[in-house]
Formats: structure tokens, C-alpha cells, sequence
């Protein structure tokens, strides 16, 4: 699971599929999946061998589940800590939660470049941390990826 405000764009479709070869991806996002047509406009600098699903967050663990043992991989998509957290609160439990990309915005604090939260991220991350879920702050494949509880807690950078 990857939490980036721009759901899928160059950095996921280049960076992202060509490191970890997913097979599908998926994307929960109440707004996308209530837009006509902009399932195909995000879907377009995906290679082809690539499946994409659109769905709204509170349906994402039901799309999921139906696909039983799927033994294909999949990277899931959310555009906020909130939808996070929803998924997780539904039953879904990721490994790991690549926290990619929330850019500035009012009220915004920055830890990364590409890492900018506010008072109710930072609670969102807490819950998650406390329900076991490890959340790395990274942007790209490649580059160095950080701890965030230990980013919020310490407020300084210390590389994984």
C-alpha cells in the first residue's frame, strides 16, 4: 500500500511497477471511482500487462477479498493517511505502508521534501503504529527510506 496524493502518476507507474512488478493495481479513491473517465486517464502510462481496478476506499477490502488467493501481486493506492487508516480499520492488513508522497498544502509541516503533515495525519500515523502497521516514508525505489513514527517522535531523519 502506497499513500500518495496524486495516486498514480510517473514516479508509481515508472518507479513503483518497474521495481516491484505488480500485476495489478489498485486504486481506492472515493473521487476517482465517482469521476467517468478518470480510471482511463490514470491508467495511461500503465504497461499493459498491468491491471488497474478503481474503487472507493470503503469497497476496496470487498474487491479484494472477492479476488480469494489471488496469487498475482498488487499495489494499493490511497491518496491520504485517512483512507489508510479506513482500509486498515476494514480488515485489510499490508505489510508495509510506503508513505510516498503528501505534498505541501496549508498547515502543512515539512519532514521530507515529498513529506508534509499536519495534526491529523500525524494521529493517523500514531493509530496505524499502534495497530502494528510499519509505515516507511520513501519517494522513489532507490532512494533512502525512513522510519515515520521515528520521524514524528524524534523530529529528525534517520535513514532505515
Amino acid at each position: 500500500m502506497r499513500i500518495d496524493d496524486r495516486l498514480l502518476h510517473a514516479q508509481v507507474s515508472l518507479g513503483w511497477v518497474g521495481a516491484l512488478s505488480p500485476d495489478v493495481i489498485v486504486v481506492a479513491d472515493d473521487l476517482v471511482a465517482s469521476t467517468p473517465g478518470q480510471a482511463e486517464l490514470l491508467g495511461m502510462g500503465l504497461p499493459e500487462n498491468v491491471e488497474l481496478i478503481v474503487t472507493k476506499v470503503d469497497e476496496v477490502g470487498d474487491v479484494l477479498k472477492k479476488r480469494g488467493r489471488d496469487k498475482r501481486k498488487y499495489i494499493l493506492l490511497v491518496r491520504n493517511p485517512r483512507g489508510a487508516l479506513q482500509i486498515v480499520k476494514d480488515g485489510l492488513s499490508p505489510e508495509m505502508i510506503n508513505v510516498g508522497g503528501m505534498h505541501f498544502g496549508q498547515g502543512k509541516t515539512k519532514l521530507l521534501p515529498y513529506l508534509f503533515i499536519d495534526e491529523c495525519d500525524c494521529e493517523i500515523f500514531e493509530k496505524m503504529a499502534a495497530m502494528n502497521v510499519k509505515l516507511v516514508a520513501q519517494d522513489v525505489p532507490g532512494n533512502p527510506s525512513y522510519d515515520v513514527v521515528r520521524l514524528l517522535r524524534k523530529g529528525k531523519l534517520e535513514q532505515n
